[in-house]
């Protein structure tokens, strides 16, 4: 048991931070922030194990000038929507 890492580790930290934000409005299935941050589950982001990559929003194909994050689909959406 002394080698074993605490449970607690960075990614249960960033989780609590995602469940203390979703808990002001549970029912929330749009986040809605102009050019903020996309509220992570978990501490790596994407692409490390837990879904497809993402960079961000990127550069706009038309102009070439960069995008803003805008707007995130919350978990209860998909519960809303019964996606498996």
């Amino acid at each position: 048991w002394g080698s074993e890492e605490h449970e607690t580790t960075k990614g249960d930290k960033q989780f609590r931070v995602f469940r203390k934000r979703v808990a002001r409005a549970p029912s929330q299935v749009l986040r809605y922030q102009w050019a903020g941050e996309p509220l992570w589950q978990w501490s790596d982001g994407p692409g490390q194990g837990h879904g497809n990559a993402c960079d961000g929003p990127g550069q706009c194909q038309r102009c070439g000038g960069p995008m803003a994050f805008e707007l995130q689909v919350m978990p209860g959406l998909l519960f809303a929507l019964s996606v498996e």
